[in-house]
């Protein structure tokens, strides 16, 4: 299961505790250890969830077309699950 700052905006690619758990501070991080730590079913769960959606979404064949569309401006085959917006 992967613990994450919210600083770094990985929630608008992950469901808050579905498949990643997200805190704020040191002590929000702390409180979700020790929940997590109680509730190994739930734990699992989330991270089982998590490696699904990150294999699924952000696998090398995936990352590697995206880059080679975008390097040879070609239209987008498919809805990316990350913003595509490019300048």
């Amino acid at each position: 299961m992967t613990l994450s700052t919210r600083d770094n905006k990985l929630d608008e690619l992950f469901e808050e505790d579905r498949e990643m758990v997200f805190f704020s501070s040191k002590e929000e991080l702390l409180e979700k250890i020790m929940y997590y730590k109680q509730h190994d079913t739930e734990r699992k769960a989330v991270a089982r969830q998590g490696w699904e959606k990150y294999h699924n979404c952000f696998n090398e064949r995936i990352v590697a077309k995206y880059m080679l569309e975008v390097a040879f401006r070609l239209p987008l085959s498919e809805e990316y699950a990350w913003p595509t917006e490019t300048y």
